[in-house]
């Protein structure tokens, strides 16, 4: 799902929060510093919000990976694209895969993110990840889940998968192997898709080890 710049600001500014103040951070380049904070939280980015001509600029690239969307340049025709794929997750464990048997009916899917999972330190079995994902632009997609430990690291990722994706979604189930959980602590289930030469992050959830 693609959307113009203006529609992202509109709705970033609406739904997360963020705080401007302007004249009390420094300047950059002769304008004004403005502080960005999403949720609570700082953010932090090599090019700061600054007020021209009365309006506050924000960096988009920063703003739009705190909401998993991606951001590409066309410099060819000077175009910000911001690509944010609708994506369900629903992890589970490996141990109870057959209690999930039902969720597909009568070609409809239904998945309910559920949040946090819960998994036990020391696990050492299978993870698996059902999504569902789309409407996209009919293309091959490339596709993978990746673990990140409480201290940001990648852990492990499935084997990445190639599936053509169009108007109606797509949906399957992806899974990582021989996976130990040997911290407690959050950690991050990523689904991501390749753009270009990248895998990019385009929904999370987290997945609690105690």
């Amino acid at each position: 799902m693609k959307k113009t710049i203006a529609g992202v600001f509109v709705f970033l500014l609406l739904m997360t929060g963020i705080v401007f103040a302007s004249g009390m951070y420094g300047s950059f380049e002769g304008l004004p510093i403005v502080k960005v904070v999403i949720n609570n939280k700082e953010l932090v980015s090599d090019v700061p919000g600054v007020v021209l001509n009365g309006r506050t600029m924000l960096p988009v690239k920063a703003i739009a990976e705190q909401f998993d969307a991606v951001v590409k340049w066309n410099s060819s025709t000077q175009t910000v694209d911001i690509i944010k794929p609708e994506v369900q997750l629903l992890v589970i464990d490996f141990d109870d895969y057959y209690e999930y048997e039902d969720i597909y009916d009568d070609d409809v899917w239904v998945l309910v993110n559920p949040g946090a999972n819960i998994f036990p330190v020391g696990m050492d079995n299978y993870l698996l990840a059902y999504f569902d994902i789309g409407p996209m632009p009919e293309q091959l997609y490339t596709y993978r889940i990746a673990l990140f430990d409480p201290s940001g690291n990648m852990l492990k990722t499935s084997v990445s998968e190639d599936l053509v994706i169009d108007n109606y979604g797509a949906h399957g189930v992806l899974e990582i192997e021989d996976l130990a959980l040997r911290v407690p602590g959050n950690y991050k289930l990523a689904f991501q898709m390749k753009y270009g030469d990248k895998f990019e992050t385009v929904t999370n959830t987290t997945i609690i080890v105690e």
